[in-house]
């Protein structure tokens, strides 16, 4: 894989600078959803709103009349308040039903047991998350939190209700509200998804493959583009498989053709194997542990634009690892996080860098102490 150094310089820059995180407001948009989507389907909530729906049609993907879907984070709409709709001609809101929804899914798999990660542990269950945007936070996007699927879920479902269609829409005060698409029938929507099924690109198609284990195969030649954000979804779609990316991941994070990808590697492992990556995270904060240790006394410079481009990557992938630590949340990280720590404290070159490796730490272990005390 080719390194474009103009590339690296910026990545490394935008990972060194100190971004705010902004929380974007969900928003429906049919044309997204629909080209990301590896499920659409028709389904009823029934009056007793609970996220678990049974499905009436199948516009995408597998799933077939009768089959039962789990989503919690649906639950949300229990409250009525939530699916009150404001139209321009009444006085008083009216309030949709869980009758009859489209909903746009993505077919992951998780872990069964968050500790479960040896051998034996069951493959993992069918978790459905929300084919919504905003879709990830991006490296450039500062921060690296929690997805809010709860959030991202009020836009992956469109009601169908009165001979209307309502969805979630970002306002112009940056909020989200439900409104009525004027001018929309459940036919015309079904019409739309056919068209954009019909323009989908190579990457579309692959990512939006309904079985995960087939679907994280092909994704991986995505991941190898060169256009920094092209290859940055690619990635988060194969983490959005769950546990079928890991074994490709984890070939990723071992192999040096792929240094210049590493960062984003270990990022994405932790997406798709939350606590089945801890080992893995372990294993890559360990190797820049030994790495730093040795080619710190003999840095050529002391400020970060002396460092040589491979040095930066090198940065940037133990930047991300330390977030990506720090985002799984695991007790076991912590010996090495300190250590880490230890040797950005102990050695001037390192300090004189100011880099984000000290606030990293900081955060990481912060958040393995709060939780200790819970």
């Amino acid at each position: 894989m080719k390194t474009h150094i103009g590339t690296l310089l910026l990545l490394a820059g935008l990972a060194f600078s100190s971004l705010a995180e902004t929380e974007v407001a969900p928003s429906f948009s049919l044309r997204f959803s629909a080209l990301k989507a590896t499920h659409i389907a028709v389904v009823t909530d029934g009056r007793r709103i609970d996220g678990e729906l049974e499905v009436l049609e199948c516009w995408k993907g597998d799933l077939a009349k009768g089959d039962s879907v789990v989503m919690p984070e649906l639950a949300q709409f229990a409250n009525r308040e939530s699916r009150e709709v404001q139209l321009q001609d009444r006085r008083n809101p009216i309030r949709v039903t869980g009758d009859r929804m489209i909903v746009f899914l993505v077919k992951s798999i998780e872990p069964t047991e968050e500790r479960g990660r040896d051998k034996d542990a069951p493959a993992g269950r069918v978790r459905w998350l929300p084919a919504a945007m905003p879709e990830y936070q991006t490296v450039f996007g500062g921060e690296w939190s929690q997805p809010d699927e709860s959030s991202r879920a009020r836009a992956c479902v469109v009601w169908l209700d009165r001979g209307s269609v309502f969805a979630v829409q970002r306002q112009d005060d940056g909020t989200s509200k439900l409104v009525m698409l004027r001018n929309t029938s459940e036919e015309d929507m079904r019409a739309s998804i056919t068209r954009y099924l019909r323009s989908a690109t190579g990457f579309h198609t692959a990512a939006a493959t309904a079985d995960p284990a087939e679907r994280a195969k092909l994704l991986v030649p995505f991941t190898q583009i060169e256009n920094h954000r092209a290859a940055e979804q690619a990635f988060n779609a194969l983490a959005e498989c769950g546990i079928p990316a890991l074994p490709y991941l984890r070939k990723m994070i071992d192999d040096p053709k792929w240094a210049n990808r590493h960062y984003l590697v270990a990022r994405y492992m932790a997406k798709a194997g939350r606590s089945r990556a801890v080992p893995d995270l372990i294993k890559v904060l360990e190797g820049e542990l030994d790495f730093w240790r040795q080619h710190a006394p003999v840095l050529a410079g002391t400020r970060w634009r002396d460092l040589s481009p491979e040095l930066r990557m090198r940065h940037l992938k133990l930047e991300q690892t330390l977030q990506a630590a720090h985002w799984v949340g695991s007790e076991e990280v912590r010996e090495v996080v300190e250590s880490i720590r230890r040797l950005w404290d102990a050695e001037p070159r390192l300090i004189r860098l100011k880099t984000l490796i000290i606030a990293r730490c900081d955060k990481c272990l912060q958040g393995l102490d709060e939780k200790r005390r819970r």
